[in-house]
């Protein structure tokens, strides 16, 4: 059986409907990106937590008679694919590089002319570790 309604029940539905859609609270929608807000904010110190272990790798660069300044120093990490950093050696042959990802730690020493010298590889075991280099090129 098919219910047939007239004009007028129509008419009141459509009230009904209008007035249920105005009782919504007002500010709703403030309260709602407030609510935003402080739940991305206080999520921020637990995403940080996420972020993969790092230590920091240090090295001198010697050569016979004395040190290689100048030197650009590559690093990459089996830690993380997407990791590579670059330094420059000081006149003393130092270099310094921190953030980089505990790992199997990759180091390739170029020239200033950018001639690959020598290729090292070392472990950075744990994270706020200083992995200290000591590279010869012969």
């Amino acid at each position: 059986m098919v219910a047939r309604i007239g004009p007028s029940t129509v008419a009141s539905l459509e009230v009904k409907v209008k007035e249920t859609r105005m009782k919504r609270p007002k500010g709703i929608k403030v309260r709602l990106v407030l609510i935003a807000v402080v739940a991305a904010t206080l999520s921020g110190p637990f995403l940080r937590a996420q972020t993969a272990p790092t230590g920091t790798v240090n090295g001198q660069i010697s050569v016979v008679g004395g040190f290689l300044a100048g030197a650009r120093v590559v690093l990459d990490s089996s830690g993380d694919a997407t990791f590579t950093a670059t330094a420059t050696t000081d006149a003393n042959g130092q270099f310094s590089v921190t953030n980089v990802p505990v790992g199997t730690i990759g180091v390739k020493i170029y020239d200033a002319q950018n001639n690959l010298l020598k290729t090292v590889s070392a472990t950075l075991d744990t994270a706020g570790q200083v992995l200290s280099l000591n590279i010869q090129i012969p």
